[in-house]
């Protein structure tokens, strides 16, 4: 990025420099697989995927790493739900696991509460012991 651009905003934060502008300061890599719809005859069974860590983060900072499945009916949204683990400094260790989803609109589910302690004070993000 140009020092131009850097100086004058022009351009988008492209990840190579500085931090993410999201909301969160967190940046994302998205791989999407694209497959076909279920049939009577090739009805869904089940999908599974493994998320492992192998060297966590040396920086206090959030740090998360998700599976997230969304659901589209004929081209249109129907919501999407989400697995993952967080390395967040707020939590005891860093370490959390966060569940929930999305309704059509895009809008936050609620969750249900794990019985775990949240440090964060949210149901779907409870610590999670190393």
């Amino acid at each position: 990025m140009s020092w131009f651009r850097k100086v004058w905003g022009a351009a988008r934060w492209d990840g190579t420099e500085g931090r993410p502008r999201s909301s969160n300061a967190a940046s994302s890599f998205h791989l999407t697989w694209l497959v076909d719809q279920p049939s009577a005859d090739r009805p869904w069974v089940a999908a599974e995927a493994t998320l492992e860590v192998l060297v966590a983060p040396t920086v206090p900072a959030l740090w998360f790493w998700a599976l997230q499945a969304s659901f589209v009916d004929r081209g249109r949204d129907g919501g999407a739900g989400h697995l993952g683990l967080q390395w967040h400094p707020d939590h005891p260790g860093s370490t959390a696991v966060n569940w929930g989803g999305y309704d059509a609109s895009g809008t936050e589910l609620s969750g249900s509460a794990a019985g775990v302690a949240s440090a964060r004070g949210k149901p779907n993000t409870p610590a999670l012991a190393r």
